[in-house]
Formats: structure tokens, C-alpha cells, sequence
């Protein structure tokens, strides 16, 4: 797809972390969003840590240090999201990672199920079809999150936009 990749991983239980360099990596330019398929793991960045089970997902940014831990074997997907598709659309991502959405949440099923159905169909579809699917996921993570994202302020873009909302008394 052509603004997010899918990596599968099945593996046993281990420990691994990453740490961000001085000179940029093509990964640090992303988000990843981990989809438990299968088994437990635990996801730490940004002070917090998320438990993951079957059908759960969390968000965390390569630019910053994450840590992972599978308990058992696992299988999972990681969707590689390029920062500059989902940072606008999230705001202040430090309140965001490490956050698991529940796959028995509303959104959180929605995600689930689309990308388990989307995958199998992903290297036979047109390339302006798999365009539209990559936006409507977008959208569907975009929605998962925007209850944690509602909590922080937006980063700064330079510019602010202010609403007034106005009721009128009978």
C-alpha cells in the first residue's frame, strides 16, 4: 500500500529495545502500530507501558526510545505509518503511545477486523484501491486514538484556530 507497510512477525518469547540515532534511520520517519494477532506482549515508551492481547493495538513513534517484551510465542502486525500521514492527523503523539486500544472496543474492532480481511487481498489490488483502503484505515486508527489525543493540546503548528460556540437561551 502505498502509505503504509505491514510487516509480519511470529516468534517466540523475547526482550528487545530500540534507541533513536543521531543521524536519522528511514524508521525514525515513522509510526508503528502493533496488532497482536496472537499471544501477549508489553510495549513501554514515554513512561507508560501497554499489555497487548489477541486483537489489541498501540502506537509507538521510532523517533523516541520503546522497549518490547513477548511473554509466550506470539504473532503480530506491525503497520509502518509515515509520520508526516498521522502526525497531523493525532496531534501531540507523546500522550498517545504506549496506549493499548482494546480489540473489544467499538474502534478497536473495527481496526481489527479491517486489517485482518485487508491483508490477505494486499499484492492483488490496484495500487489507487489499495490508496483508498490506506486512508480509511488511517481514518479508523485516527478515530481509536482521538479519545487519548482530546486529552493534550495539539502540537504547535504554528498557528491556532479558535472555535466559539454559542447557545442561545429561551
Amino acid at each position: 500500500m502505498a502509505d503504509i507497510r505491514f510487516i509480519q512477525l511470529e516468534s517466540n518469547g523475547h526482550w528487545a529495545s530500540s534507541r533513536p540515532l543521531r543521524n536519522k534511520l528511514s524508521l525514525e520517519e515513522h509510526f508503528q502500530i502493533e496488532l497482536q494477532r496472537s499471544g501477549t506482549s508489553h510495549l513501554t515508551q514515554d513512561g507508560r507501558t501497554a499489555f497487548l492481547r489477541q486483537g489489541d493495538f498501540c502506537i509507538f513513534d521510532m523517533a523516541r526510545p520503546v522497549s518490547w517484551s513477548f511473554d509466550n510465542d506470539y504473532s503480530l502486525f506491525k503497520l509502518l505509518i509515515p509520520r508526516e500521514k498521522l502526525a497531523p492527523r493525532l496531534g501531540n503523539t507523546q500522550n498517545l503511545t504506549a496506549r493499548a486500544i482494546r480489540g473489544n472496543s467499538i474502534t478497536g474492532s473495527l481496526v481489527y477486523s479491517f486489517v485482518m480481511r485487508y491483508i490477505p487481498f494486499l499484492d492483488s489490488m490496484p495500487t489507487q484501491h489499495a490508496q483508498q483502503l490506506a486512508d480509511i484505515l488511517l481514518n479508523l486508527i485516527t478515530s481509536a486514538f482521538s479519545e487519548y489525543s482530546i486529552a493534550t493540546p495539539p502540537q504547535s503548528l504554528g498557528r491556532s484556530t479558535l472555535f466559539l460556540f454559542c447557545s442561545t437561551l429561551s
